[in-house]
């Protein structure tokens, strides 16, 4: 019953992230067309993004290892869950060495845009479709293994 507590969680915290990311995809080609003081403007839309990506986050990050010790002796199982453990940590390393400093350097833009705002903007949205791909491949290779583990159950 734990181990099942523990998917759930885990498959739950990958899709918000996995919907996080992709919300920032969708929005890319519409906020590229933005003139600057539009662009400025619509950064206040990510207000709580950050607290909620951290809480989502870290939750994916704890509950996908509570899985992987809970089925540490399923080679199958326990394979696709270190993929989804690995992509999350490397969707938070992305964040943590990417996409953050130029959060942090998009704090500063007040009144006015530096010269280079479209290639950091450019960068930021990047590195969040890097984000939305290990997202896919790590909520993928979770499902796959309950999956998995479904049917050898049913036979």
């Amino acid at each position: 019953m734990i181990v099942k507590l523990f998917r759930f969680i885990s498959l739950f915290t990958m899709g918000l992230e996995a919907g996080l990311s992709l919300s920032h995809a969708l929005q890319w080609p519409i906020k590229a067309s933005f003139p600057a003081e539009m662009y400025l403007w619509s950064q206040y839309l990510y207000t709580y993004y950050g607290l909620a990506g951290g809480i989502i986050e870290s939750s994916a990050m704890i509950s996908t290892t509570a899985v992987l010790f809970l089925v540490r002796k399923r080679r199958s199982a326990c394979v696709l869950t270190l993929i989804g453990l690995v992509c999350i940590v490397v969707m938070f390393l992305v964040w943590l060495l990417l996409i953050n400093p130029i959060n942090l350097h998009m704090i500063t833009w007040r009144e006015m845009l530096p010269s280079n705002w479209i290639q950091l903007r450019d960068r930021w949205h990047f590195f969040h479709a890097v984000r939305l791909a290990l997202a896919s491949i790590g909520m993928s290779a979770l499902i796959l293994s309950v999956l998995l583990e479904h049917d050898r159950q049913q036979v």
